[in-house]
């Protein structure tokens, strides 16, 4: 028999499959009661309420030099000011860019979290005034993320999702030169490889916390709140499932040096970086003494830890030269210039390196 757990995820992820586009849901722009329901009131006004806003043109590939315009750190490679009608026009492209949080259970006390997200390249902006307070919100179709800054401040980050037709247009025609764009077939074959590197590490995942990870992803999203996932959630059931320390310390290694792609060395991108925040919970001695149990590491543990110390290299200071030799060996096979110069700053030490 299911059990109420596995059929409740089962219901809700058949729900998130056919949701509609943000346009057709009760609450969204265009619909009777105009304000999305899945958005705090202050968002809703300072969108909804304005009567005058400014359009932005961002260059997310260009660092900004001395003397350029930014905004919220970005290139500005130009800006309008919007009128009424205008700003109510650009003002919907914005929401309906926002998908809703999936439903969730009434779970009292559960964690709230957001994606973990690759990137944010936003090529899209729009500032408003209201009550007091200036509302900067910045769109990235490609990565899929609306970030919003309040005085200056991060408040929120949601998922987005749509095309930049409506305010390529609008800037456009004001003359406002627009960021370079990938072609529609460049960014198919990149979503197609990140698709891939997201399978590879998933299967990397230790059994045990599949569940727990999937359940939180998809349950405790909330857009109107800006809380990080709780990793120590994830703590008890690798727990369950691997009950000796060692070994869950090798599984954590092996998890983040899971194959990326047929060439992948050591590094991870920013989201995967889930292992390697759960390895903080352990003390270096427990570290040491796992990675120097037998039997010997496999290619990903070795890759895991070789990835892991690269990136903190105080740590590796404290490494055995067994260890600092075998992760030296494994990094200087990668095909990273960078990673092979860090290793052999970090590692080196443990034998002379041509």
């Amino acid at each position: 028999m299911r059990s109420p757990l596995l059929l409740l995820f089962a219901i809700a992820v058949s729900h998130a499959a056919a949701l509609p586009p943000a346009s057709q849901l009760p609450g969204a722009p265009g619909s009777a009661a105009g304000q999305p329901e899945y958005l705090p009131p202050e968002i809703n006004q300072a969108l909804l309420g304005a009567k005058s806003s400014v359009l932005y043109s961002l260059e997310p590939m260009a660092r900004a030099k001395a003397g350029d315009e930014t905004l919220q750190s970005w290139k500005v490679l130009g800006k309008t000011t919007l009128d009424e009608r205008q700003t109510a026009r650009a003002a919907r492209a914005f929401l309906a860019a926002v998908i809703p949080p999936p439903a969730k259970p009434h779970w009292p006390g559960s964690p709230v979290s957001i994606s973990f997200a690759m990137c944010f390249d936003p090529r899209h902006a729009l500032s408003v005034e209201s009550r007091g307070h200036r509302y900067d919100f910045l769109l990235c179709y490609e990565c899929g993320y609306l970030y919003v800054y309040r005085d200056g401040k991060g408040i929120m980050e949601l998922l987005a999702r749509g095309s930049p037709r409506v305010l390529n247009a609008m800037l456009t025609a004001s003359k406002i030169p627009l960021a370079w764009h990938e072609s529609e077939a460049s960014i198919q074959a990149r979503l197609a490889e990140e698709k891939f590197k997201k399978k590879l590490w998933l299967e990397g995942m230790p059994p045990s916390i599949r569940m727990a990870w999937r359940w939180h992803k998809f349950f405790n999203y909330d857009n109107t709140t800006n809380t990080h996932f709780d990793l120590k959630l994830l703590d008890a059931p690798l727990q369950r499932g691997i009950p000796d320390r060692s070994l869950r310390i090798r599984a954590l290694f092996g998890w983040l040096g899971s194959p990326r792609s047929p060439n992948a060395g050591p590094g991870s991108p920013v989201y995967e970086d889930v292992p390697g925040k759960m390895l903080l919970e352990y003390s270096m001695t427990d570290l040491i003494t796992a990675l120097q149990q037998a039997p010997p590491l496999t290619d990903p543990e070795l890759r895991g830890a070789t990835s892991f110390f690269l990136q903190r290299p105080d740590d590796a200071k404290k490494l055995p030269p067994v260890l600092k030799r075998a992760f030296l060996d494994r990094a200087l096979k990668t095909g990273n210039k960078d990673a092979r110069q860090a290793a052999r700053e970090i590692f080196g030490h443990a034998r002379m390196v041509p």
